[in-house]
Protein backbone atom coordinates (compact mmCIF):
# COMPACT_ATOMS: atom_id res chain seq x y z
CA UNK A 1 0.00 0.00 0.00
CA UNK A 2 1.76 3.45 -1.21
CA UNK A 3 0.70 5.76 1.09
CA UNK A 4 -0.75 9.28 -0.72
CA UNK A 5 0.78 12.58 0.04
CA UNK A 6 -2.03 15.16 1.36
CA UNK A 7 -1.58 19.02 0.60
CA UNK A 8 -3.23 21.37 3.41
CA UNK A 9 -3.45 25.14 1.87
CA UNK A 10 -4.46 27.54 4.95
CA UNK A 11 -3.45 30.09 7.52
CA UNK A 12 -1.55 28.92 10.49
CA UNK A 13 -0.79 30.40 13.81
CA UNK A 14 0.35 29.84 17.58
CA UNK A 15 -1.68 29.23 20.20
CA UNK A 16 -2.89 32.39 21.56
CA UNK A 17 -2.14 34.26 18.79
CA UNK A 18 -5.23 33.72 16.51
CA UNK A 19 -4.39 37.51 15.05
CA UNK A 20 -0.91 36.79 13.69
CA UNK A 21 -1.97 34.39 10.77
CA UNK A 22 0.49 33.41 8.42
CA UNK A 23 -0.33 31.57 5.25
CA UNK A 24 1.43 28.17 4.35
CA UNK A 25 1.21 25.15 2.92
CA UNK A 26 1.49 21.62 4.69
CA UNK A 27 2.48 18.45 3.13
CA UNK A 28 2.01 15.37 5.23
CA UNK A 29 2.56 11.67 3.64
CA UNK A 30 1.04 9.44 6.42
CA UNK A 31 4.17 6.86 8.47
CA UNK A 32 6.89 9.01 6.48
CA UNK A 33 6.98 13.14 6.71
CA UNK A 34 5.03 16.31 7.79
CA UNK A 35 6.29 19.49 6.68
CA UNK A 36 4.65 22.97 6.92
CA UNK A 37 6.09 25.51 4.58
CA UNK A 38 5.50 28.96 5.89
CA UNK A 39 5.10 32.51 2.97
CA UNK A 40 6.65 34.49 6.02
CA UNK A 41 7.17 32.81 9.84
CA UNK A 42 5.58 33.93 13.49
CA UNK A 43 8.30 36.28 14.27
CA UNK A 44 7.18 39.69 15.57
CA UNK A 45 10.16 41.79 13.66
CA UNK A 46 13.00 40.94 10.91
CA UNK A 47 16.17 40.70 13.86
CA UNK A 48 14.24 37.73 15.25
CA UNK A 49 14.01 36.22 12.24
CA UNK A 50 17.65 36.44 11.88
CA UNK A 51 18.58 35.09 15.26
CA UNK A 52 16.25 31.94 14.85
CA UNK A 53 19.03 31.32 11.54
CA UNK A 54 21.80 30.48 14.70
CA UNK A 55 19.22 28.88 16.90
CA UNK A 56 17.76 25.45 17.00
CA UNK A 57 13.95 25.95 17.51
CA UNK A 58 10.86 23.74 18.27
CA UNK A 59 7.74 25.06 18.56
CA UNK A 60 5.55 22.96 21.42
CA UNK A 61 2.28 23.39 18.93
CA UNK A 62 0.85 25.46 15.61
CA UNK A 63 -2.30 25.46 15.06
CA UNK A 64 -3.75 25.87 11.37
CA UNK A 65 -7.01 25.93 9.61
CA UNK A 66 -7.26 23.99 6.19
CA UNK A 67 -9.06 25.44 3.04
CA UNK A 68 -11.17 22.70 3.19
CA UNK A 69 -12.20 23.96 6.82
CA UNK A 70 -10.15 21.51 8.93
CA UNK A 71 -8.82 22.54 12.29
CA UNK A 72 -5.03 21.39 12.30
CA UNK A 73 -2.79 20.79 14.79
CA UNK A 74 1.01 20.42 14.70
CA UNK A 75 3.30 18.90 17.53
CA UNK A 76 7.14 19.58 18.64
CA UNK A 77 8.06 21.47 15.12
CA UNK A 78 11.51 21.99 14.48
CA UNK A 79 12.35 24.66 11.97
CA UNK A 80 14.59 25.99 9.44
CA UNK A 81 14.25 29.61 7.92
CA UNK A 82 15.29 30.48 4.32
CA UNK A 83 15.78 33.91 3.60
CA UNK A 84 15.10 35.57 0.13
CA UNK A 85 16.79 38.34 -0.57
CA UNK A 86 15.07 39.42 -3.54
CA UNK A 87 11.89 39.64 -1.74
CA UNK A 88 10.77 40.96 1.41
CA UNK A 89 9.42 38.03 2.91
CA UNK A 90 11.34 34.77 4.53
CA UNK A 91 10.46 30.75 3.71
CA UNK A 92 10.07 29.03 7.16
CA UNK A 93 9.86 25.64 7.03
CA UNK A 94 8.44 23.44 10.41
CA UNK A 95 8.98 19.91 10.52
CA UNK A 96 6.71 18.38 12.91
CA UNK A 97 6.97 15.32 15.19
CA UNK A 98 2.83 15.17 15.07
CA UNK A 99 -0.26 15.60 13.85
CA UNK A 100 -3.67 15.91 14.55
CA UNK A 101 -6.54 16.97 12.02
CA UNK A 102 -9.46 17.80 12.89
CA UNK A 103 -9.34 19.67 16.16
CA UNK A 104 -6.88 21.97 17.72
CA UNK A 105 -5.31 19.99 20.50
CA UNK A 106 -3.05 22.20 23.42
CA UNK A 107 -1.06 19.22 24.08
CA UNK A 108 -0.75 15.14 23.08
CA UNK A 109 -1.22 14.53 26.16
CA UNK A 110 -4.47 16.47 26.89
CA UNK A 111 -7.33 14.39 27.70
CA UNK A 112 -9.83 15.30 25.06
CA UNK A 113 -10.35 11.06 23.50
CA UNK A 114 -12.55 8.27 24.57
CA UNK A 115 -11.77 5.95 21.48
CA UNK A 116 -9.52 5.24 18.62
CA UNK A 117 -10.08 3.31 15.47
CA UNK A 118 -7.49 1.94 13.58
CA UNK A 119 -7.29 0.14 10.48
CA UNK A 120 -4.74 -2.04 10.17
CA UNK A 121 -4.31 -3.80 6.65
CA UNK A 122 -2.77 -7.35 8.23
CA UNK A 123 -5.75 -7.38 10.44
CA UNK A 124 -8.13 -7.75 8.03
CA UNK A 125 -6.51 -11.15 7.11
CA UNK A 126 -5.90 -12.63 10.47
CA UNK A 127 -9.37 -11.83 11.15
CA UNK A 128 -11.58 -11.78 7.85
CA UNK A 129 -14.50 -9.03 8.55
CA UNK A 130 -17.42 -11.42 6.73
CA UNK A 131 -19.26 -7.99 6.63
CA UNK A 132 -20.34 -8.67 3.10
CA UNK A 133 -21.79 -11.58 0.99
CA UNK A 134 -21.35 -12.32 -2.41
CA UNK A 135 -23.98 -14.34 -4.15
CA UNK A 136 -23.93 -15.08 -8.12
CA UNK A 137 -27.51 -15.99 -9.43
CA UNK A 138 -27.78 -18.20 -12.01
CA UNK A 139 -30.07 -19.42 -14.94
CA UNK A 140 -29.86 -22.10 -17.21
CA UNK A 141 -26.26 -23.06 -15.60
CA UNK A 142 -25.35 -19.14 -16.55
CA UNK A 143 -24.77 -16.57 -14.00
CA UNK A 144 -27.31 -14.49 -14.74
CA UNK A 145 -26.75 -11.75 -12.08
CA UNK A 146 -24.98 -10.73 -8.47
CA UNK A 147 -26.16 -9.97 -5.30
CA UNK A 148 -23.83 -8.47 -2.79
CA UNK A 149 -24.86 -8.21 1.03
CA UNK A 150 -23.30 -6.31 3.28
CA UNK A 151 -24.28 -5.64 6.73
CA UNK A 152 -24.69 -2.12 8.22
CA UNK A 153 -24.80 -3.57 11.87
CA UNK A 154 -24.89 -1.20 15.21
CA UNK A 155 -21.17 -0.88 16.38
CA UNK A 156 -22.21 -2.88 19.69
CA UNK A 157 -23.09 -6.47 17.25
CA UNK A 158 -20.32 -5.82 14.92
CA UNK A 159 -17.83 -6.83 17.97
CA UNK A 160 -15.91 -9.99 16.37
CA UNK A 161 -13.54 -10.11 19.86
CA UNK A 162 -13.58 -7.73 23.13
CA UNK A 163 -10.74 -8.05 26.04
CA UNK A 164 -11.12 -5.46 29.32
CA UNK A 165 -7.90 -4.30 29.80
CA UNK A 166 -5.83 -2.45 33.15
CA UNK A 167 -7.53 1.44 33.96
CA UNK A 168 -10.93 1.40 32.63
CA UNK A 169 -9.59 0.25 28.77
CA UNK A 170 -10.63 -1.91 26.07
CA UNK A 171 -9.79 -3.46 23.26
CA UNK A 172 -12.14 -4.66 20.10
CA UNK A 173 -12.25 -5.88 16.50
CA UNK A 174 -14.71 -4.96 14.85
CA UNK A 175 -15.88 -5.92 11.57
CA UNK A 176 -16.96 -2.94 9.24
CA UNK A 177 -18.38 -2.14 5.61
CA UNK A 178 -18.36 0.64 3.60
CA UNK A 179 -20.21 1.54 0.57
CA UNK A 180 -20.06 4.48 -1.94
CA UNK A 181 -22.13 4.30 -4.59
CA UNK A 182 -20.46 7.12 -6.80
CA UNK A 183 -21.51 9.36 -9.48
CA UNK A 184 -24.90 7.56 -10.57
CA UNK A 185 -23.61 4.30 -10.00
CA UNK A 186 -20.83 4.32 -12.48
CA UNK A 187 -18.31 3.98 -10.13
CA UNK A 188 -20.00 2.23 -6.85
CA UNK A 189 -17.60 0.43 -4.99
CA UNK A 190 -17.75 -1.62 -1.25
CA UNK A 191 -15.65 -1.92 1.17
CA UNK A 192 -14.85 -4.54 4.36
CA UNK A 193 -12.13 -4.86 6.87
CA UNK A 194 -11.69 -5.76 10.25
CA UNK A 195 -10.58 -2.64 12.39
CA UNK A 196 -9.20 -2.20 15.91
CA UNK A 197 -11.09 -0.07 18.43
CA UNK A 198 -9.44 1.37 21.36
CA UNK A 199 -11.79 2.47 24.27
CA UNK A 200 -11.61 4.07 27.40
CA UNK A 201 -13.95 5.07 30.50
CA UNK A 202 -12.52 8.24 31.00
CA UNK A 203 -11.16 11.12 28.78
CA UNK A 204 -7.77 9.65 27.82
CA UNK A 205 -5.08 11.15 25.49
CA UNK A 206 -3.78 11.63 22.05
CA UNK A 207 -0.66 9.68 23.07
CA UNK A 208 -2.17 7.35 25.59
CA UNK A 209 -4.44 5.62 22.37
CA UNK A 210 -1.38 5.67 20.30
CA UNK A 211 0.57 4.37 22.55
CA UNK A 212 -1.67 1.39 22.89
CA UNK A 213 -2.32 1.48 19.27
CA UNK A 214 1.72 0.80 18.96
CA UNK A 215 1.23 -2.39 21.47
CA UNK A 216 -1.04 -4.43 19.27
CA UNK A 217 0.37 -3.33 15.99
CA UNK A 218 3.82 -5.33 17.96
CA UNK A 219 1.64 -8.31 18.59
CA UNK A 220 0.43 -8.54 15.22
CA UNK A 221 3.96 -8.40 14.01
CA UNK A 222 4.29 -11.68 16.43
CA UNK A 223 1.39 -13.42 15.03
CA UNK A 224 1.74 -12.52 11.67
CA UNK A 225 5.96 -12.75 11.43
CA UNK A 226 5.99 -9.54 9.17
CA UNK A 227 6.73 -5.94 10.33
CA UNK A 228 3.19 -4.52 10.83
CA UNK A 229 2.01 -0.91 11.02
CA UNK A 230 -1.61 0.75 11.02
CA UNK A 231 -2.52 2.58 7.78
CA UNK A 232 -5.54 5.18 10.07
CA UNK A 233 -5.70 6.01 13.45
CA UNK A 234 -8.68 8.19 14.44
CA UNK A 235 -9.96 9.26 17.73
CA UNK A 236 -12.90 10.96 18.65
CA UNK A 237 -13.68 13.11 21.15
CA UNK A 238 -17.04 14.26 23.05
CA UNK A 239 -16.09 17.99 22.27
CA UNK A 240 -16.21 16.99 18.26
CA UNK A 241 -19.97 15.51 17.19
CA UNK A 242 -23.04 16.40 15.25
CA UNK A 243 -26.80 15.36 16.31
CA UNK A 244 -28.30 13.65 13.52
CA UNK A 245 -31.68 11.32 14.34
CA UNK A 246 -31.30 12.42 18.42
CA UNK A 247 -27.67 10.34 18.32
CA UNK A 248 -24.20 11.69 18.58
CA UNK A 249 -21.53 11.23 15.57
CA UNK A 250 -18.78 11.52 16.07
CA UNK A 251 -16.03 13.52 13.80
CA UNK A 252 -13.06 11.56 13.47
CA UNK A 253 -9.77 13.28 13.94
CA UNK A 254 -6.58 11.54 12.35
CA UNK A 255 -3.79 11.19 14.13
CA UNK A 256 -0.09 10.54 12.84
CA UNK A 257 4.36 10.67 14.15
CA UNK A 258 7.01 10.95 12.04
CA UNK A 259 8.32 7.89 14.31
CA UNK A 260 5.36 5.78 13.04
CA UNK A 261 6.43 3.16 9.74
CA UNK A 262 4.25 3.51 6.51
CA UNK A 263 2.27 0.13 6.17
CA UNK A 264 4.54 -2.80 5.03
CA UNK A 265 4.78 -3.22 0.76
CA UNK A 266 5.48 -6.89 1.25
CA UNK A 267 2.71 -9.43 -0.32
CA UNK A 268 0.54 -10.50 2.54
CA UNK A 269 -0.03 -14.36 2.56
CA UNK A 270 -1.88 -16.01 5.58
CA UNK A 271 0.05 -19.16 5.13
CA UNK A 272 3.07 -17.20 6.26
CA UNK A 273 0.85 -16.26 9.37
CA UNK A 274 2.29 -18.01 12.77
CA UNK A 275 -1.16 -18.42 14.01
CA UNK A 276 -4.31 -16.38 13.54
CA UNK A 277 -7.30 -15.33 15.14
CA UNK A 278 -9.26 -18.32 15.01
CA UNK A 279 -6.61 -20.29 15.93
CA UNK A 280 -6.28 -18.73 19.30
CA UNK A 281 -9.66 -17.66 19.73
CA UNK A 282 -10.43 -19.88 23.18
CA UNK A 283 -7.35 -18.00 24.78
CA UNK A 284 -7.41 -14.76 22.59
CA UNK A 285 -8.11 -12.54 25.19
CA UNK A 286 -5.82 -14.11 28.08
CA UNK A 287 -3.04 -13.61 25.45
CA UNK A 288 -3.73 -9.75 24.72
CA UNK A 289 -4.02 -9.07 28.66
CA UNK A 290 -0.83 -10.70 29.10
CA UNK A 291 0.53 -8.60 25.90
CA UNK A 292 -0.56 -5.35 26.98
CA UNK A 293 0.27 -6.00 30.66
CA UNK A 294 2.96 -3.70 32.70
CA UNK A 295 6.45 -6.36 32.55
CA UNK A 296 9.19 -4.12 32.18
CA UNK A 297 11.56 -6.72 32.50
CA UNK A 298 9.61 -8.56 29.46
CA UNK A 299 9.03 -5.19 27.13
CA UNK A 300 13.15 -5.29 26.13
CA UNK A 301 13.03 -9.01 25.11
CA UNK A 302 9.30 -8.48 22.79
CA UNK A 303 11.26 -5.80 21.22
CA UNK A 304 14.48 -7.79 20.31
CA UNK A 305 12.29 -10.34 19.23
CA UNK A 306 9.99 -8.50 16.96
CA UNK A 307 13.19 -6.48 15.75
CA UNK A 308 14.74 -9.46 14.35
CA UNK A 309 11.48 -10.65 12.35
CA UNK A 310 11.43 -8.25 9.41
CA UNK A 311 14.44 -9.41 7.15
CA UNK A 312 15.24 -6.38 5.48
CA UNK A 313 17.46 -7.79 2.91
CA UNK A 314 20.91 -7.21 4.41
CA UNK A 315 22.79 -9.04 7.92
CA UNK A 316 24.94 -8.19 10.51
CA UNK A 317 26.32 -9.16 13.32
CA UNK A 318 24.03 -6.63 15.16
CA UNK A 319 21.29 -9.33 14.31
CA UNK A 320 22.54 -11.88 15.71
CA UNK A 321 23.50 -9.92 19.58
CA UNK A 322 19.54 -8.57 19.36
CA UNK A 323 18.12 -12.33 19.51
CA UNK A 324 21.26 -13.90 21.88
CA UNK A 325 21.04 -11.31 24.08
CA UNK A 326 17.04 -11.17 24.03
CA UNK A 327 17.49 -15.10 25.18
CA UNK A 328 19.94 -14.32 27.65
CA UNK A 329 18.00 -11.55 29.33
CA UNK A 330 14.57 -14.10 29.22
CA UNK A 331 16.86 -17.50 30.78
CA UNK A 332 17.73 -14.73 34.01
CA UNK A 333 14.47 -13.59 34.34
CA UNK A 334 11.82 -16.34 33.55
CA UNK A 335 13.76 -19.89 33.75
CA UNK A 336 16.58 -18.56 36.50
CA UNK A 337 15.47 -21.71 39.53
CA UNK A 338 16.32 -24.59 36.12
CA UNK A 339 19.18 -22.73 35.26
CA UNK A 340 20.57 -22.55 38.20
CA UNK A 341 19.80 -25.73 38.70
CA UNK A 342 21.94 -26.57 35.45
CA UNK A 343 24.81 -24.91 36.29
CA UNK A 344 25.50 -26.63 39.54
CA UNK A 345 24.77 -29.53 37.78
CA UNK A 346 27.60 -28.56 35.37
CA UNK A 347 29.43 -28.36 38.22
CA UNK A 348 28.69 -31.16 39.89
CA UNK A 349 29.44 -33.28 37.08
CA UNK A 350 33.18 -31.80 36.46
CA UNK A 351 34.29 -32.16 39.90
CA UNK A 352 33.00 -35.56 39.91
CA UNK A 353 35.55 -35.83 36.86
CA UNK A 354 38.24 -34.35 38.42
CA UNK A 355 38.12 -31.38 35.45
CA UNK A 356 37.87 -27.52 35.80
CA UNK A 357 34.67 -26.04 36.79
CA UNK A 358 35.10 -23.28 35.08
CA UNK A 359 32.54 -19.93 36.45
CA UNK A 360 30.74 -20.53 39.31
CA UNK A 361 28.33 -18.18 38.23
CA UNK A 362 25.45 -19.13 35.40
CA UNK A 363 26.60 -19.06 32.36
CA UNK A 364 25.35 -18.25 28.77
CA UNK A 365 25.85 -22.35 28.12
CA UNK A 366 23.74 -23.14 30.98
CA UNK A 367 20.65 -20.51 29.51
CA UNK A 368 21.25 -22.26 25.97
CA UNK A 369 20.70 -26.06 27.52
CA UNK A 370 18.11 -25.29 29.55
CA UNK A 371 16.19 -23.77 27.11
CA UNK A 372 16.83 -26.02 24.42
CA UNK A 373 15.95 -28.81 26.84
CA UNK A 374 12.61 -26.85 27.37
CA UNK A 375 11.69 -27.29 23.48
CA UNK A 376 12.93 -30.65 23.30
CA UNK A 377 9.48 -31.45 21.83
CA UNK A 378 9.37 -28.90 19.39
CA UNK A 379 10.87 -29.61 15.86
CA UNK A 380 11.65 -26.13 14.67
CA UNK A 381 14.10 -26.06 17.70
CA UNK A 382 17.57 -26.80 16.83
CA UNK A 383 18.95 -29.20 19.32
CA UNK A 384 22.36 -30.19 18.16
CA UNK A 385 23.27 -26.10 17.79
CA UNK A 386 26.63 -25.51 18.11
CA UNK A 387 26.96 -23.25 21.86
CA UNK A 388 30.55 -22.87 21.87
CA UNK A 389 30.23 -21.47 18.54
CA UNK A 390 27.36 -18.85 19.81
CA UNK A 391 29.34 -18.34 22.96
CA UNK A 392 32.70 -17.11 21.42
CA UNK A 393 30.63 -15.59 18.64
CA UNK A 394 28.62 -13.41 21.62
CA UNK A 395 31.82 -12.59 23.40
CA UNK A 396 33.96 -11.71 20.35
CA UNK A 397 30.94 -8.96 19.01
CA UNK A 398 30.11 -7.87 22.61
CA UNK A 399 33.55 -6.89 23.48
CA UNK A 400 35.18 -6.09 19.60
CA UNK A 401 38.22 -8.02 21.62
CA UNK A 402 41.29 -8.17 19.23
CA UNK A 403 41.91 -11.40 19.66
CA UNK A 404 39.59 -13.60 17.88
CA UNK A 405 37.85 -16.32 19.87
CA UNK A 406 38.68 -19.93 18.79
CA UNK A 407 34.93 -20.80 17.72
CA UNK A 408 33.55 -17.26 16.23
CA UNK A 409 31.73 -17.30 13.35
CA UNK A 410 30.88 -14.53 10.58
CA UNK A 411 29.07 -14.40 7.10
CA UNK A 412 26.53 -16.87 6.56
CA UNK A 413 27.70 -19.38 9.48
CA UNK A 414 26.60 -16.24 11.29
CA UNK A 415 23.23 -15.81 9.72
CA UNK A 416 22.76 -19.72 9.84
CA UNK A 417 23.58 -19.13 13.90
CA UNK A 418 21.17 -16.35 13.81
CA UNK A 419 18.06 -18.02 11.95
CA UNK A 420 18.28 -21.10 14.76
CA UNK A 421 18.56 -19.03 17.58
CA UNK A 422 15.72 -16.64 16.64
CA UNK A 423 13.39 -19.76 16.73
CA UNK A 424 14.39 -20.57 19.94
CA UNK A 425 13.57 -16.96 21.22
CA UNK A 426 9.95 -16.97 19.56
CA UNK A 427 9.43 -19.91 21.08
CA UNK A 428 10.32 -18.34 24.87
CA UNK A 429 7.93 -15.59 23.79
CA UNK A 430 5.27 -18.04 22.80
CA UNK A 431 5.77 -19.56 26.20
CA UNK A 432 5.67 -16.21 28.11
CA UNK A 433 2.47 -15.67 26.98
CA UNK A 434 0.57 -18.95 27.75
CA UNK A 435 1.25 -21.02 24.89
CA UNK A 436 1.72 -24.63 25.40
CA UNK A 437 4.85 -26.90 23.30
CA UNK A 438 1.94 -28.86 21.53
CA UNK A 439 0.88 -25.05 20.59
CA UNK A 440 4.06 -24.08 19.31
CA UNK A 441 5.11 -27.26 17.48
CA UNK A 442 1.46 -27.34 15.46
CA UNK A 443 1.96 -23.24 15.05
CA UNK A 444 5.36 -23.96 13.59
CA UNK A 445 4.74 -26.85 11.70
CA UNK A 446 1.62 -25.13 10.11
CA UNK A 447 3.50 -21.68 9.23
CA UNK A 448 5.44 -21.10 5.72
CA UNK A 449 7.33 -18.14 6.68
CA UNK A 450 10.94 -17.92 6.13
CA UNK A 451 10.90 -16.99 10.04
CA UNK A 452 10.68 -20.68 10.47
CA UNK A 453 11.46 -22.56 7.27
CA UNK A 454 14.71 -20.43 6.39
CA UNK A 455 15.62 -17.92 3.47
CA UNK A 456 15.77 -19.32 -0.01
Amino acid sequence: MIMATHEYKGKWWLPGKEDDKVSGVLSYTPGESIELELIGNFSESDQNVINNLFVEERVPVIYGQASDGSDISLFDCGNSIHRVFKADFSITKYFPRYIAIGMLLPSINEKRFFKAKIKIPELSFWLYPKAIERLFLTDNDRISGVNIRMDNLPEEERVAAKTRLRNGYSCSLTREANYNSGDLLFTASFEQFTALVIESNKETSFKALYEKTVRFERFLSLATLRDVSSSEILLFSKDSFKEIGGRPHYSPIRIDTVFHDSPNQKKISVSDFLFNHDTIKEKYNDIIRKWFSRDSQFDAIRGHMLESIDYQGHFSYINFLVVIQAIEGYGLRYRKTDVKNVAKARIAKAQKEGKPIGSKDITLADILSTLINDYRDVTCVNKRINKRAIIDTRHYYSHLTEKKKKHKVDGVKLFDLTYHLRKLLLCCVLSYLGFTNAEIEQYTKDCNSAIIRGYK
